[in-house]
């Protein structure tokens, strides 16, 4: 049993929450070493409990202080029949984390708003830019079945000109435009590790797709 795995049962059923869960859960649980044990001191304080590199069979209790709260939630706590034990650890560590998760959780839904924000102003652009090229194709095919005055032909194919332009330029413009997006949405992160890791999935957020 984990911190991890108490917040997973009591929040089974938010969706926000259980995302935010989820990220823990992937960029931490294969950075904890199986020895480390999350335990209750005699002053009623969490520590980390790990093997003695001095003495063999013996064990070495440091302050959850010294690790990275997300690491501390992938912990394993040693097996009790004691629920009270369990509820007590959850309770003391979320005395000193709780404002970090909520915060990490409010960063998480800001990035969840990114990703439709991305899918919206990708949609917007290709439709705009498809738009542009009907309305330049049905143009040229009006060129070639209608004849017009010399004036309104010059008219017609500037127009067919100007929307092939147009359709152009805002495909090439499309990935600044989403660039910008995504810096602005980054910039609102909080969570120093949460942040290294969308800067690592930069990437994939440029590539969202509806």
């Amino acid at each position: 049993m984990t911190i991890l795995d108490m917040l997973n049962k009591i929040n089974k059923n938010n969706k926000l929450m259980a995302k935010g869960l989820e990220i823990i859960k992937d960029n931490y649980t294969s950075l904890v070493n199986d020895n480390y044990e999350l335990v209750i001191n005699e002053d009623g304080e969490l520590n980390v409990k790990i093997p003695s590199l001095e003495k063999r069979d013996e064990y070495v209790y440091k302050s959850i202080g010294e690790y990275e709260y997300p690491l501390v939630m992938c912990m394993r706590i040693p097996d009790t029949k004691n629920v009270d034990k369990y509820n007590y650890v959850l309770g003391k560590f979320m005395e000193l984390y709780k404002d970090k998760l909520d915060l990490l959780f409010k960063d998480v839904n800001t990035i969840e708003k990114l990703k439709e924000n991305v899918v919206k102003t990708k949609n917007r652009i290709d439709y705009t830019t498809y738009a542009s090229i009907f309305l330049g194709v049905i143009g040229a095919i009006a060129l070639c079945i209608v004849d017009f005055f010399p004036t309104t032909r010059s008219i017609f194919i500037l127009g067919i000109i100007l929307f092939f332009i147009l359709s152009l330029v805002i495909q090439l413009s499309k990935e600044n435009q989403i660039k910008k997006i995504i810096d602005g949405y980054l910039s609102v992160i909080k969570t120093e590790w949460y942040k290294k890791q969308l800067s690592k999935e930069y990437a994939f957020l440029c590539n969202l797709a509806g």
